[in-house]
């Protein structure tokens, strides 16, 4: 379920990186780059670095929105996973498998959100500076 979930909510993600590509193409920027003879690749590059850096952020809050979808589908559908454990932990009130996999999942998305501050530090190199402290 995790998935399926994840992967439609890929198409939604791609169209928001694609209108702020062709914002960005039409900015005066990118028509600066293109007169003073900048080849096409490194425009490419550029405009690539500005369109993912608001998607990368979007990535881990759609990932959390994910893990919570995957639970409800497993519970609404009675497929065998976490979801599904955890739904029958709060029915019998086994409180030590309820706070195991809530552990789980913030660890999960905390390893998630903090990959995808990397990957922003790794596009945008201000951002590294500034966690560097320069």
């Amino acid at each position: 379920p995790f998935i399926a979930i994840f992967l439609t909510s890929l198409g939604g993600w791609g169209l928001s990186m694609r209108s702020i590509a062709v914002q960005e193409l039409s900015s005066d920027y990118m028509d600066y780059l293109r007169v003073i003879g900048v080849s096409q690749r490194r425009v490419s590059r550029y405009l690539f670095k500005c369109s993912a850096l608001p998607q990368i952020v979007g990535l881990a809050i759609v990932l959390g929105w994910s893990v919570a979808g995957s639970v409800i589908t497993e519970i609404v559908f009675s497929y065998q996973g976490i979801g599904l454990i955890l739904w029958r932990g709060v029915q019998s009130l086994d409180y030590p498998l309820i706070q195991g996999i809530f552990i789980i999942i913030i660890g999960t998305l905390l390893l998630a959100n903090y990959i995808s501050e990397l990957l922003f530090a790794y596009i945008d190199p201000r951002i590294r500076y500034a966690y560097v402290g320069r």
